[in-house]
């Protein structure tokens, strides 16, 4: 069995999958009362599944363990900050707070209305508007 520490992107995108898909199957069999297979939406398990690995394993992944953390740490480390803040340049512990706080406001007023949203409901949008056997959309005029 591989190491989980030593795959975390392969470890976020599987386990973001698989928590799309058993969510969601979980939902539609006890929510819903879709008892059968024959009844259980496999383009929703399908949808859920695959952003789960693409946006909220890949790319969240990368947002939450590079990007914030560096955002972060730039701005707690800046002078104008620590004159604003002079609290969290006394201790380490502190610096940390101050850098959770700021990943959090990124998190809860940047990412998710601005990204996040847009793009969960751009794709759910396509997922459900074409079938797998349908041409191309037209280009725009």
């Amino acid at each position: 069995m591989m190491s989980l520490k030593r795959h975390p992107l392969l470890t976020a995108c599987a386990a973001a999958s698989l928590k799309g898909f058993t969510v969601d199957l979980f939902v539609q069999y006890n929510i819903n009362e879709r008892k059968t297979l024959q009844e259980i939406d496999k383009r929703r398990l399908a949808f859920f599944s695959s952003f789960g690995l693409v946006y909220v394993g890949a790319t969240q992944f990368y947002l939450f363990t590079k990007l914030f953390p560096a955002i972060a740490s730039s701005i707690t480390a800046s002078r104008t900050a620590l004159k604003l803040f002079p609290a969290f340049a006394s201790s380490k512990v502190k610096a940390r707070t101050g850098q959770t706080i700021i990943m959090t406001g990124l998190d809860s007023f940047v990412h998710i209305p601005f990204v996040y949203l847009p793009i969960y409901y751009s794709v759910r949008e396509i997922f459900y508007k074409y079938k797998l056997d349908d041409e191309a959309p037209p280009p725009p005029p």
